[in-house]
């Protein structure tokens, strides 16, 4: 993993800190959390401090609330680096399971449509998504269309393991005016049922 980025001058920088952390993560998973946790609160380490948190699973529960906030931080990015982050915050909440998962999940009910999004984006395939069944249903009534659209999305990926969403999509296809939310509502339809999607 190349712990590194590009500094305002554009010079090669690598972080020490999450050098650091990436070893000491090798050597005690435990150690390494509360390094990794600070280093989230730097938006130039936030991308790898995340991704390193994301690799040690349920190790990593007590950085929980500030990957929950670096999730947060998409609704005022500005950059691609800055969503990119975002987005490996959410990618390490999923890791960390249940706990990290059921953050997650939480977000699907922010108040920013961003935020919503990215957390529905990143529940994870299969039955390992169940527990994000329930809210990914109520998204499905969702005052924006993306968001409608990536919580049928993840129904779909979910497959017959969102079965309790049957009632939700059947639903939703009647009251659904746009055509590419309903295409993924009738998608998620067939995967649940056992049939291939188009």
């Amino acid at each position: 993993m190349e712990l590194a980025t590009f500094d305002e001058k554009g010079s090669h920088k690598v972080h020490p800190t999450l050098a650091a952390g990436e070893a000491l993560s090798k050597i005690s998973a435990d150690a390494s959390v509360p390094l990794l946790i600070e280093a989230l609160k730097e938006p130039r380490k936030r991308f790898w401090a995340a991704q390193i948190l994301g690799g040690l699973g349920d190790t990593a529960t007590e950085a929980i609330p500030e990957l929950v906030e670096a999730v947060r931080e998409v609704a005022t990015a500005v950059t691609d680096d800055e969503r990119n982050a975002s987005a490996q915050a959410a990618n390490a909440l999923a890791n960390i399971r249940p706990k990290g998962l059921s953050a997650l999940i939480s977000e699907m009910g922010h108040d920013h449509p961003e935020v919503r999004c990215l957390a529905i984006q990143f529940v994870p395939d299969g039955s390992d998504g169940k527990p994000a069944v329930e809210a990914l249903a109520r998204r499905l009534a969702d005052t924006q269309d993306d968001v409608r659209r990536l919580a049928a999305i993840a129904l779909k990926d979910i497959g017959p393991d969102a079965e309790a969403a049957i009632l939700f999509l059947e639903i939703a296809r009647k009251k659904e005016r746009k055509g590419f939310v309903l295409f993924s509502i009738e998608n998620a339809l067939k995967s649940i049922q056992g049939k291939r999607p188009d």
